[in-house]
């Protein structure tokens, strides 16, 4: 399906914040912009490309996902691991991601994130130990260097958020606006260390209804037990499962 697109304000106001941090980046290292950049579209094609999609979540919101045969957002559910607060979120998805006020439910986005992301952090495991690895869905996913709508909110002062950072499409961040400005990408050796290091995760939004079956496996991290529900569910789909006492690579 194809991707909402940001608002031309939001995008504009983020490639002008880039063009100023870049060229500060730029000139701390001796370099001209353009040269800079390319340096960094190279380095960010090795940390996103084929890297496998994860979602975070609590054993209760993987029996749902299981039971409703779809992963449904906060916006169906109203529930929800992280900020919960319904209306903000909607206002936030129409600012920076363009997706209107009354979208349907399956044309707005999942949250997940890629792998290279710090799995041990407490923002990750916030969301839940319950790891769950995507098929490729890379084809249906935007991406940001940050928690989209955490990173862009960190200036109160800024109504409608801080146009930080664009969602652009996985795969495709030539424009290098899925970056969090204030973080220097150059030098980073795992993808956190490129991400905004309030939260040190890619947080990436899929345009999938997300069914069982795209589901390739499941481990419950960090000594987490797996409910007998949980269990059935996964013998039911045919899904593989593992419990570990810490988090996959």
């Amino acid at each position: 399906m194809p991707f909402p697109e940001a608002p031309a304000a939001w995008r504009a106001k983020a490639a002008e914040l880039h063009d100023e941090t870049d060229a500060e980046f730029a000139g701390a290292a001796g370099e001209g912009v353009g040269e800079y950049r390319e340096t960094v579209k190279a380095l960010l094609a090795n940390l996103l490309d084929g890297k496998e999609l994860r979602i975070r979540m609590k054993p209760s919101d993987l029996e749902r996902w299981l039971s409703k045969g779809e992963r449904l957002t906060f916006h169906t559910t109203g529930i929800t691991n992280g900020r919960d607060d319904a209306e903000a979120l909607l206002e936030f998805e129409q600012e920076m991601l363009g997706i209107a006020l009354d979208e349907l439910e399956e044309k707005r986005p999942r949250y997940g994130y890629v792998r290279g992301s710090e799995e041990r952090g407490n923002e990750l495991n916030g969301f839940g130990n319950v790891l769950v690895r995507l098929q490729d869905l890379r084809a249906h996913a935007t991406v940001t260097l940050g928690d989209s709508m955490g990173s862009a909110t960190t200036v109160p002062s800024i109504p409608g958020g801080w146009a930080c950072m664009v969602a652009e499409p996985l795969g495709k961040t030539e424009d290098l606006l899925c970056r969090y400005p204030l973080q220097n990408v150059v030098g980073a050796t795992q993808l956190h260390d490129a991400c905004d290091q309030c939260y040190q995760y890619a947080e990436v939004q899929i345009y999938d209804p997300l069914k069982p079956n795209t589901i390739k496996h499941v481990a419950f991290c960090n000594g987490e037990p797996i409910p007998d529900d949980a269990r059935n569910l996964l013998h039911r789909w045919g899904i593989e499962y593992e419990e570990i006492d810490g988090v996959l690579p």
